[in-house]
């Protein structure tokens, strides 16, 4: 398989704004029992799973897949109804699983890994 230059290009700055950002919230004290930033191979996607029995996500930066079309940062919840996630609130706006994504197409004119920070520490706040 050909992967073209411009593509592998945007690939290896997305991956790398990813792990830049995962590695923040990761080192930061609120983040509960973070695991290592990783490539996972069946996803093909940069991310982490943080949290407590109670309170656990994985919070990662997908390419696109056959839901979203265009590369994304996710928070999948793992268990909502222990989070007391209300799935409901339009916060939680990922189709497929309990979670919330943010498009490529969203980000504001800011630096990615800041809005990537953000997104993932916002994101983990409410889960509590």
């Amino acid at each position: 398989m050909l992967v073209e230059s411009e593509s592998s290009e945007f690939l290896g700055q997305w991956f790398g704004m990813a792990f830049a950002a995962l590695e923040i919230v990761r080192a930061d004290t609120t983040t509960v029992e973070p695991s290592r930033p990783q490539l996972w191979p069946g996803h093909f996607d940069p991310a982490i799973e943080a949290g407590d029995q109670d309170h656990c996500a994985s919070y990662g930066a997908s390419p696109g897949d056959a839901t979203i079309d265009e590369p994304y940062l996710y928070v999948s919840v793992w268990w909502p109804e222990r989070a007391a996630v209300d799935v409901t609130n339009p916060i939680w706006n990922a189709s497929g699983f309990t979670g919330r994504v943010l498009r490529l197409s969203e980000f504001p004119d800011d630096d990615p890994v800041e809005v990537a920070t953000q997104f993932w520490r916002s994101t983990r706040n409410l889960l509590g």
